[in-house]
């Protein structure tokens, strides 16, 4: 009945090697411990190979086990007795604690973590059966000596254990079943009892399952996969060639899979994850995976965190996603939101200029403008709403923001067609930086000057501005049971100088107004850090350089409602961005790893891009007050900016 028992439950736990299994990798440790990765399904050929470094002169490795609490961290215990923590990536080994003594006479080891209490079963060809503490290196329990159960068919043989491994091997099995390999009698057996109780595997006790059908020698790994797959390293006592076998945990068979890479030997077995390198689908998530990868000893309680939450995302591309939400793609946008305060700038002084020569800005019959001679000063007060998104490309997520400014100017005009005045204003941008984020703030305070000068029917515009503001950034990483929120602040300087010529002409009361014209800006952000927890960023000072040119045509008129006069236009407009018009490399800092250096490469914006708005002024024939209303909107390439803006203007 106890054999039906546990057939029953090992058929549970694991069988032959199925399909599935030839897309899991291996690690074992090869001659000068050299930490080997394979495919289970192609164990002749290795994925990476490497140094273990860090370990004590001499040492050699005795056993492997992934510690399900310290995801792609290896364990392992050198025959000094010292215990060490291995990065499963980079090979890079810390000692925990000081060595032990180990059992007198041992000289190979099962050796797996029991995932229920956190432990390292360690069990002896000669017969000790211990557990050690992988926080502090010490010896948890020295338990009783294994032997077979009195009535097994190996009862009163000394057992050769040198492989061991525990079923359920994730955080927070509640319930665990030890296998272990008797390389003396080439079979498998049960620690205890299955899942651990009545009989503990402290007691010793081991029952048979069966035959391994295979010989070998005391260097053996043996491990069991998180969903119950079965694989084990056995070496030919004859060659001393180790290979890779399934082991059946119903009956003890061990399949042949292949022989290891170079036809040599190897101790120890472990499940290994995939790095995370190995999902990522860009250079940017390829550097921060690494990164992420990249520490030291244990993971610490954020990057086991990370992992537990990445590990369990369905499919490759939810991975990419998260790992793309710890690339700073969102941030690669602060110039351009920066500059939308530029933008405000160039767009409502040219419509001012505009409105001025048109005659929309003053009292109807002198328009607002000056006789010859004589000289007029004019003020403007504006305001703009505005919402726009910026499309996800590359690495770079989408953004959406939401705008508000106002500004305002006084000019002295000389004659019809010429002015010079002063202007100043603020503008606020609350930008969300990634479709999980909270807002951050854009607060910009500017102050400058404008001019217009004409003759006959050509003109030149001229514009410019210093300004200086704060910014407010909220970031937020969030998939799985992942959730971190960062902030951080920072203060930007921007100079801003453009102008633009033209012809106005009016063919039978329609206004024709060619144009062409140029913007300069200079945007400099200071250095700026969210911290040192895992995954914030830490930037130095950068500085950003813009030159956009445009090219538009306007459509005007005007027309009598009662008594007043209102002028309708319409106008388009293509633009292009001739400095910051390529992909940039941004050097950050990636908090919480030890080799977070990292360097971002951009999705740049579509350089070229078109922008189409209407609007319309009102003025009366006595009055020195006039109105204006306009919409504007950028529609083509990847953004989608939508702005409508208010104002008046003063002549007196």
């Amino acid at each position: 009945m106890l054999r039906k028992s546990l057939a029953f439950a090992a058929l549970l736990a694991g069988s032959a090697l199925p399909s599935s299994l030839h897309a899991q990798a291996v690690a074992t440790i090869g001659a000068g411990n050299t930490l080997v990765t394979v495919q289970a399904g192609t164990p002749g050929t290795a994925l990476r190979s490497q140094a273990i470094t860090g370990l004590a002169a001499g040492d050699v490795l005795l056993g492997l086990d992934a510690r399900p609490a310290a995801p792609r961290t290896f364990y392992s215990t050198g025959a000094s007795g010292q215990l060490y923590a291995i990065n499963a990536n980079t090979g890079t080994a810390v000692r925990i604690g000081a060595p032990i003594t180990l059992p007198p006479g041992a000289t190979a080891a099962g050796y797996d973590f029991n995932p229920v209490v956190d432990r390292l079963r360690v069990v002896t060809n000669n017969g000790a059966n211990l557990r050690l503490d992988p926080n502090t290196g010490l010896v948890a329990g020295l338990d009783t000596n294994v032997a077979y159960a009195v009535g097994d068919v190996a009862a009163g043989v000394l057992p050769r254990v040198t492989g061991a491994a525990y079923t359920n091997n994730v955080v927070g099995a509640t319930q665990t079943t030890l296998y272990v390999i008797d390389s003396g009698r080439g079979s498998l057996a049960i620690q205890g009892s299955l899942l651990g109780a009545p009989v503990s595997p402290n007691i010793g006790t081991l029952t048979t399952v069966g035959a391994l059908g295979v010989n070998t020698s005391d260097r053996v790994g043996f491990d069991i996969s998180a969903q119950g797959q079965a694989l084990a390293t056995l070496t030919d006592p004859t060659t001393g060639v180790t290979s890779l076998y399934s082991v059946n945990l119903s009956t003890g068979q061990a399949t042949l899979v292949g022989a290891l890479v170079g036809n040599t030997g190897y101790t120890g077995l472990s499940f290994s994850a995939a790095p995370t390198a190995s999902f990522a689908a860009s250079g940017n998530q390829v550097a921060v995976a690494n990164a992420i990868d990249g520490f030291i000893g244990v993971p610490s309680v954020e990057t086991t965190n990370f992992y537990n939450a990445f590990d369990a995302l369905p499919n490759d591309a939810e991975r990419q996603a998260a790992l793309n939400q710890f690339t700073p793609g969102g941030y690669s946008l602060l110039p351009d939101l920066s500059m939308r305060t530029a933008e405000f700038q160039q767009f409502t002084t040219l419509r001012y200029l505009r409105d001025y020569r048109a005659g929309g800005t003053g009292v109807e019959g002198t328009a607002g403008v000056a006789a010859p001679g004589e000289r007029k000063f004019g003020s403007f007060l504006v305001a703009r709403g505005g919402t726009g998104k910026y499309r996800a490309a590359g690495d770079r997520p989408g953004v959406s923001y939401g705008e508000s400014s106002v500004i305002g100017g006084m000019d002295l005009r000389f004659g019809e067609k010429s002015l010079i005045g002063v202007s100043g204003g603020y503008s606020r941008i609350d930008a969300r930086l990634s479709p999980n984020a909270e807002n951050s703030h854009f607060d910009n305070w500017f102050a400058g000057g404008y001019g217009t000068f004409g003759v006959g029917p050509a003109y030149v515009d001229l514009y410019g501005s210093y300004g200086e503001g704060t910014i407010n950034l909220k970031r937020r990483v969030g998939f799985g049971n992942f959730d971190t929120a960062y902030q951080a602040r920072t203060r930007s300087r921007t100079w801003v100088a453009g102008g633009a010529v033209g012809l106005s002409f009016n063919f039978a009361g329609v206004e024709v107004e060619p144009s062409a014209g140029l913007r300069y800006t200079d945007t400099k952000f200071r250095g700026f850090s969210e911290g040192q927890n895992f995954g914030a960023f830490t930037f130095g000072e950068e500085r950003y350089k813009s030159v956009l040119s445009n090219v538009g045509l306007r459509l005007g008129g005007a027309f009598e409602v009662g008594t007043a006069t209102v002028r309708p236009e319409v106008r388009g407009a293509w633009r292009r961005e001739w400095k910051e018009d390529g992909a940039r490399t941004i050097n950050y800092g990636f908090g919480g790893v030890p080799n977070g250096n990292l360097a971002y490469v951009t999705t740049p914006l579509d350089r070229d891009y078109g922008t189409f708005g209407a609007g319309f002024t009102v003025s009366g024939p006595t009055s020195p007050l006039s109105f204006v209303v306009d919409w504007n909107a950028d529609l083509i390439g990847d953004r989608q900016l939508h702005t409508i803006t208010g104002g008046a203007r003063l002549t007196f």
